[in-house]
């Protein structure tokens, strides 16, 4: 499969750059060239995702960025580039004299909202070391090349320290570009982040559907972590419940995935209930 970015705009090789915060030596550039994970006919869209494993010396302060373009045409920008970063501090922590561990964040992307409907975006965000996590927008070329926020979305939009969102958009087929940078901090009180993580998405204005009522889904098992034991295959279902009359169905089943972990298409079961098998 090709390495796309939504829309099916082409992403290519190239490499991570660095800017010294404080000082850091020794670091040779990763490439960009990752695995396909997931990929979606209906949205028109790939994702992939890669790990590399970089050596830098103790106390190393920097931050890490991809800049590019092949941005889908947006509205606020017909021909933007991109640029995507992450600080890395490898300063032993003041609390407990260990290496800090960075959050996580995932999301899908594009995400549709419909048109002139205030919607909520909640980015899902993790942190190993149940530090305090603060959502804010991106700002400057590194973090956000050529659509930074709030300019890039409608105007109105809100952003929250709980990294989430509300946005209404107002013309169908409009494609926004959403920044936001996750910052993480030793405590409440602490107005210093340890580290910062990116966020990059985009948002797809829709017609209002014909049934406003949203689908359930959930996963069989309905656990947030399970268990295997190494070399098992592991297999379940993801389960949609349309909650609408017959006339509407459910056409697609997007996933975020990791590596090694296959899909099915989507399977009608009834009316009502769609499913995909994930092994």
């Amino acid at each position: 499969m090709d390495n796309t970015n939504a829309r099916s705009k082409s992403i290519g090789f190239n490499h991570v750059s660095v800017t010294k915060v404080k000082k850091t030596t020794g670091y040779v550039a990763p490439g960009i060239w990752p695995d396909c994970t997931d990929a979606s006919t209906v949205q028109n869209t790939t994702a992939a995702q890669r790990s590399d494993i970089v050596y830098v010396p103790r106390n190393a302060d920097f931050i890490g960025a991809f800049a590019s373009s092949a941005w889908h045409s947006l509205a606020t920008n017909s021909a933007a580039g991109w640029s995507i970063a992450s600080r890395v501090e490898l300063t032993p922590r003041s609390d407990n004299g260990l290496y800090n561990n960075a959050p996580v964040a995932t999301v899908m992307s594009p995400i549709n909202i419909p048109q002139y409907q205030p919607t909520a975006i909640h980015t899902p965000v993790g942190d190993d070391d149940g530090d305090t996590l603060r959502g804010r927008w991106s700002s400057g070329t590194t973090e956000c090349g050529d659509v930074c926020p709030p300019g890039s979305l409608p105007s109105g939009t809100l952003i929250f320290p709980n990294c989430t969102i509300i946005i209404t958009g107002t013309n169908v087929d409009d494609c926004l570009s959403f920044y936001s940078s996750i910052e993480e901090f030793i405590s409440p009180s602490s107005a210093t982040p340890l580290s910062s993580i990116p966020v990059q998405f985009l948002i797809h204005v829709v017609a209002p559907p014909s049934c406003s009522i949203l689908p359930q889904v959930y996963e069989l098992s309905q656990q947030s972590c399970i268990p295997i034991t190494a070399g098992q295959t592991f297999t379940s279902c993801l389960i949609a419940i349309n909650d609408c009359d017959a006339s509407v169905s459910i056409i697609d089943i997007s996933t975020l995935s990791f590596a090694e972990m296959d899909k099915s298409n989507i399977i009608k079961q009834d009316s009502m209930t769609y499913y995909k098998i994930l092994s």
